[in-house]
């Protein structure tokens, strides 16, 4: 059976919603209802408790317990604050009007937070039954309108695509730039939307990549071509910029931005089809559009739960498991000997996605979702561990396990990030000072011949090769941590997206229970071809580390002449 996505259905009187907007540098305008009054009642009582219908049990006390927990820590907040506050203002009368009001709310906060988790907990046990009867009728609960609902891929993947195209519908109109080479260069018309031009460079990129070109000494040259033009290209405002004045309005230097370096190193392009296109990714470029305005940067980087970046998000997981569906068709299909030409086709995609310096590592992460939510699906199909559940608790140390990874590489980096910005810092006074000095000699030898004064002392320090040589070997000491960081970073969200992916491939009601256990045994076998060429992250972040040092060969010759006369000494 096919899981291909039907066109949507045509209806006079229902179009297509368009997809949110994404966040602006403006706060969004909210507009209330009702009379003032209400308003300000509203506000008597924070609205930090949780009141939402919990799908079961289990759900009930975690509601429940969290807002006991919450009750009980304003309670005590509350107690201890407000004495302070009052008596900073009216000193021994505002200590007890700030005991008196503390101890009110700390009862207020207490009590409502054992009210709250009673209920949920209460309503939680009450919910259990029907819970049990929606799981058992392959129903999927649906956390923001609070009920449960039959799960339909093909539905939902044409619903948001039509909300997709519904926003690109509205053709730009045709424009006239000063230049064309940089569009060219992309082969793209200049009047090309983001997405179109996004599109692109990405086709380019891995058809020019280095690594899928070893024989071709000019590759990683024209691989920086395309990302330079697609990094003036994507920037509004160095597009305006390059529109209007043609090479003249931006910056000729070539090089590549973390985008691109990301793109070069974990080969991203190559499994977008699997895993969409990386959070990194798109969080840096957004950040990027925003970096003359550090409000900007910190509402987005805040926004995670935002309509657009959850559109986003749905988006991306919906049109993973279509493709991951349609690939699952193949298998069924293939009616070979323990299906030989589906094993054939997917050892020839693991080893295409493989070919990037960090994609062996990547398609190991695939894989090992892949095996994990099959076996799951599975049940004592697979074996007994699965049939009982254990592995979910595999999983748990798992993803816990991730986390604490990803928090500690981030430390390690900033913390060397900011060692390496205090070196800096201090080689430039250093530099400064002694100039000033050089300055100041200069002119009193000045004012000794003619007595005349001299203006040097208004330039600014020249960049002296020393600071480009400390520049450049700071940078080689932060690289490690900084993209151990980005792997650990998308290793939580390539997991993450792929168990939503295989979650809606495992409750599609398009498809007969059977062929669901088919789609199971089917990503079983691509998780162990993955498996099976994947390469530990360590092997991975060398050889990186490796290209980068070829990207930049004189720091490289400079770091082994460094390295060389320390072992002399020695």
């Amino acid at each position: 059976m096919k899981a291909e996505v039907p066109p949507p259905a045509a209806d006079n009187n229902t179009s297509a919603v368009p997809p949110p907007a994404a966040p602006s540098s403006a706060p969004p305008l909210q507009i209330g209802s009702g009379q003032p009054e209400e308003h300000m009642e509203s506000m008597d009582m924070p609205q930090i408790f949780s009141t939402r219908a919990p799908r079961d049990a289990a759900a009930g006390f975690s509601s429940g317990l969290k807002n006991m927990g919450k009750g009980l820590a304003a309670g005590v907040g509350s107690f201890v604050a407000m004495p302070i506050l009052g008596a900073r203002e009216q000193g021994f009368v505002g200590f007890a009007k700030g005991l008196a009001l503390g101890t009110a709310s700390a009862v207020v906060m207490v009590g409502g937070g054992a009210v709250t988790g009673v209920t949920q907990i209460a309503r939680g046990i009450a919910a259990t039954p029907r819970a049990i009867i929606s799981s058992n009728e392959n129903k999927v609960w649906d956390q923001e309108k609070q009920q449960w609902y039959v799960y339909n891929l093909k539905e939902e993947a044409a619903e948001i695509l039509a909300a997709d195209e519904a926003a690109a519908a509205a053709a730009p109109e045709n424009k006239v730039v000063k230049d064309m080479e940089l569009y060219d260069t992309l082969g793209v018309p200049a009047n090309a939307t983001d997405v179109e031009i996004k599109k692109a460079y990405r086709r380019l990129a891995i058809k020019l990549h280095p690594d899928k070109n070893l024989n071709d000494p000019t590759a990683s040259e024209k691989f920086q071509h395309v990302g330079a033009a697609y990094q003036i290209l994507s920037d509004p405002q160095s597009r305006a910029s390059y529109d209007e004045h043609g090479k003249d309005g931006v910056d000729q230097q070539i090089f590549m931005d973390n985008s691109q370096i990301y793109d070069m190193i974990f080969g991203s392009q190559a499994f977008e089809n699997y895993v969409g296109e990386l959070n990194l990714m798109t969080l840096q470029q957004e950040l990027g559009k925003m970096s003359d305005n550090m409000t900007d940067a910190a509402d987005m980087l805040g926004s995670q739960n935002s309509d657009y970046v959850k559109f986003m998000q749905k988006k991306r997981e919906v049109t993973c498991a279509v493709f991951l569906a349609t690939l699952l068709d193949e298998y069924m299909e293939d009616k070979s000997e323990n299906h030989v030409n589906f094993r054939t086709k997917i050892k020839a995609d693991a080893a295409e996605l493989a070919s990037t310096a960090f994609g062996g590592t990547l398609i190991g992460v695939v894989g090992y979702v892949y095996e994990e939510q099959a076996h799951r699906h599975l049940g004592f199909r697979k074996n007994i561990a699965a049939g009982l559940g254990l592995q979910n608790v595999t999983r748990s140390a798992h993803v816990l396990s991730t986390k604490y990874r990803f928090l500690t590489s981030a430390v390690s980096a900033y913390s060397k990030y900011n060692k390496a910005a205090k070196k800096v810092e201090e080689f430039e006074k250093k530099q400064q000072k002694e100039h000033h000095e050089q300055q100041q000699k200069e002119h009193h030898e000045q004012q000794q011949k003619d007595d005349k004064t001299s203006d040097e002392d208004t330039k600014a320090v020249p960049p002296s090769p020393e600071m480009e040589d400390l520049s450049r070997q700071l940078q080689q000491e932060t690289l490690g941590s900084i993209l151990e960081t980005a792997w650990n970073f998308t290793v939580m969200d390539v997991e993450s997206t792929l168990r939503s992916v295989c979650f809606k491939l495992f409750k599609d009601a398009s498809v007969t229970a059977e062929e669901r256990m088919l789609r199971a045994e089917g990503l079983s076998i691509i998780a162990e071809i993955f498996q099976a060429s994947s390469q530990t992250s360590e092997a991975g972040l060398k050889e990186v580390m490796e290209k980068l040092h070829l990207a930049d060969p004189q720091g490289h010759q400079e770091q082994e002449a460094a390295a060389a006369a320390d072992e002399q000494a020695k």
